[in-house]
């Protein structure tokens, strides 16, 4: 939902998908030194997103995937969505439903 709440304005604003990418992936990759992140490149993880930046949703407390869907933006239209994740190139949704496939294939990530 973050990237559907930034896009949201952003492209209100006259802003571009590459400003989101910019903001939400390479330039914090960048602060936190993880130089295998936030980029599209020999050696990078790949970590990459589907999204539709023309979809609108409403959002419902009971469709979200947080422990405690508790949100400011409840009842409020967003623009985008996003339609498959991957990690390291493993898909993260169930293509058929948008919710996490599986157990989570996360790692604790250090500097260096």
């Amino acid at each position: 939902m973050s990237l559907s709440a930034v896009w949201t304005v952003a492209r209100q604003r006259g802003r571009t998908l590459d400003d989101v990418a910019r903001w939400m992936s390479a330039a914090p990759a960048q602060l936190a030194g993880l130089t295998a992140k936030g980029g599209l490149a020999v050696g990078c993880d790949a970590d990459l997103v589907a999204f539709d930046p023309d979809e609108t949703y409403v959002v419902e407390p009971a469709h979200l995937l947080h422990r405690h869907p508790v949100t400011p933006y409840v009842g409020r239209t967003l623009t985008g969505r996003v339609c498959q994740a991957w990690l390291r190139g493993t898909a993260l949704l169930d293509p058929d439903r948008g919710v996490p496939d599986g157990e989570p294939v996360g790692r604790l990530l250090n500097r260096g």
